[in-house]
C-alpha cells in the first residue's frame, strides 16, 4: 500500500513538474511573440514628425516577402546621397548592394526578375536615379521589392 502511494505521488510530482515547465514555456513564447509583434508594428508605423528636431534619418528595406530590415542613422544637419548611404549600410549589415544605371539591381541578394526595387521617400514614390536622391534629417526612406 505504501509503495503504491509513493509511486502515485511520484507520478503526481512528475506531472506537476511537466505542467509548470509547459506554463513557463508558453509564457516565455507568448512574451517573445508579443515583443516581436510590437517591434514589427513600431517599424511599420515609424514616422518622424515634420518640423521635428530629429537629427537622424530612417531607411527601411522591405524585401517583399514579409522580411524587413530597418536602419536609423544620425545626420548632423548635412545632406547625404542615398546611394552612398546604401553602400555604407550594406557594409555594416554585411550584405550585397549593386546599382546599375541609377537603379538598384541587387540588395541583400534580392533583385532582378520578376520585380524591381521601388523607392519611397517620406511616403511618396520616387523614380529619380539613385545618385540624385539625398537624405537629410527627418527623412524616412522605404525601399521595397515589388513584383
Amino acid at each position: 500500500m505504501k509503495k503504491e502511494l509513493d509511486n502515485n505521488l511520484s507520478w503526481i510530482l512528475v506531472g506537476l513538474t511537466v505542467f509548470i515547465a509547459l506554463v513557463v514555456l508558453f509564457y516565455a513564447n507568448s512574451n517573445f511573440y508579443q515583443e516581436f509583434i510590437n517591434t514589427s508594428e513600431s517599424l511599420n508605423n515609424y514616422a518622424i514628425p515634420k518640423n521635428s528636431k530629429a537629427e537622424h534619418a530612417f531607411v527601411e528595406l522591405d524585401f517583399g516577402n514579409g522580411q524587413k530590415r530597418a536602419f536609423r542613422g544620425e545626420v548632423d544637419g548635412a545632406t547625404y546621397g542615398l546611394k552612398d548611404s546604401l553602400e555604407l549600410i550594406s557594409k555594416v549589415a554585411d550584405f550585397t548592394f549593386r546599382e546599375k544605371n541609377g537603379r538598384i539591381e541587387n540588395l541583400a541578394g534580392v533583385g532582378n526578375a520578376p520585380g524591381s526595387w521601388k523607392i519611397y521617400k517620406n511616403g511618396e514614390p520616387h523614380n529619380q536615379p539613385l545618385p540624385q536622391l539625398t537624405i537629410t534629417k527627418g527623412d524616412k526612406y522605404v525601399l521595397r521589392f515589388e513584383k
